[in-house]
């Protein structure tokens, strides 16, 4: 699979790091960000903008007071390429003990989606399905 990815991991307009150096990394990102709008078809990068999921459940706490299952299908996402990477936390040699985080600034994203939800809010049933939009400003931090 990495070798799919090999030529745009030696591409000369990206940074080339050592494993968990979070220096680096984040520069790498944003510069990659900047070229994988589209995505690239030679190395199978697929565009990131609008980027496409599949499906995509957010399933809240059973107990509380909100318990939501939204489940959003056929969803994409845009205003990634748009994102600011200004920390990573991890990245380290071995895949399977290393902890992933990136810190980024994201000015907005919508996701248009469809969607079925069902659950209840204190004690009011909620159930639905159909088109969804849903936007987020200045988002601080993913992992």
């Amino acid at each position: 699979l990495m070798q799919n990815y090999f030529p745009l991991l030696t591409a000369s307009y990206l940074p080339l790091c050592k494993y968990g150096d979070n220096e680096c990394i984040p520069r790498a990102v944003n510069q990659w960000l900047k070229v994988a709008k589209d995505g690239n078809k030679e190395v199978n990068l697929p565009r990131i903008d609008p980027l496409y999921v599949e499906r995509a459940n957010i399933i809240q706490d059973p107990s509380s007071n909100i318990a939501i299952k939204l489940t959003l299908r056929d969803a994409y996402v845009y205003g990634l390429n748009k994102a600011e990477v200004y920390k990573t936390v991890g990245f380290e040699e071995n895949p399977l003990k290393s902890k992933y985080e990136v810190h980024a600034r994201i000015p907005k994203i919508t996701i248009k989606s469809k969607y079925i939800v069902d659950g209840k809010v204190l004690i009011l049933p909620i159930t639905g399905n159909g088109d969804a939009e849903l936007g987020f400003g200045k988002l601080i931090k993913f992992v």
